[in-house]
């Protein structure tokens, strides 16, 4: 929510690379800003208040924010989803298949982890992995069903 792996992402990209990041929650949005701003990466990344497909979970308001359809998602080398629930949503309907998936399930707000994973192998992707989220708060991972899915197109 701090626009960290944006700023990562736009990093590991270079200078002939670029970062399109939606985010939907108003606060998460200026600290994203705030964050690409810090590092230097404007030129490289292109923000968006916007909630994609559905608001299912945010972490701060929604107020001002834009919707964007699953369609409007640009092609890309690898789509990062850690929105909150709408995952099977947004997998059900996407119409790109970038190289690589990364993608955070959130069994607690209804895409658990197991459904999550049925559908990238449903699609043209094999599983590379599947991790704890976030390894310092394992217990409660694994109690809330959160989990972060790497596939590679097949």
């Amino acid at each position: 929510g701090l626009g960290i792996t944006t700023a990562v992402a736009a990093i590991q990209s270079g200078a002939s690379g670029s970062v399109v990041a939606f985010e939907g929650a108003k606060e998460r949005y200026e600290d994203l800003r705030r964050t690409i701003k810090y590092n230097g990466l404007e030129d490289q990344v292109l923000s968006h208040h916007s909630i994609v497909a559905e608001a299912n979970t945010l972490y701060g308001s929604s107020n001002g924010s834009n919707l964007t359809q699953v369609e409007e998602i640009p092609d890309c080398d690898v789509l990062e989803l850690d929105c909150e629930g709408a995952e099977i949503g947004i997998l059900k309907n996407i119409d790109t298949y970038p190289e690589y998936l990364i993608v955070e399930s959130h069994g607690l707000y209804d895409a658990p982890t197991h459904e999550v994973e049925k559908l990238i192998e449903s699609m043209p992707y094999t599983i590379l992995s599947k991790e704890i989220a976030v390894k310092d708060y394992r217990e409660d991972c694994e109690e809330y069903d959160i989990y972060v899915l790497t596939a590679r197109q097949t």
